[in-house]
């Protein structure tokens, strides 16, 4: 088990990753998510993706 040093803060997000759960300092706000969309370039994605369909599966 890894313990490591952290700061006191009042939110979390819990989520699970595997058979570990995580505990993460929530964001502020989401003002650092929208100034970086808006530092994209113009041409970004200009062409837009490649997506391909989805694969063809078996039933579990």
């Amino acid at each position: 088990m890894s313990m490591t040093s952290f700061t006191p803060t009042q939110r979390v997000e819990i989520f699970r990753r595997g058979d570990e759960i995580i505990l993460r300092e929530t964001p502020a706000s989401t003002a650092a998510i929208f100034d970086t969309l808006i530092a994209l370039p113009d041409d970004f994605m200009r062409d837009g993706r490649e997506d391909t369909p989805p694969q063809e599966r078996e039933a579990l």
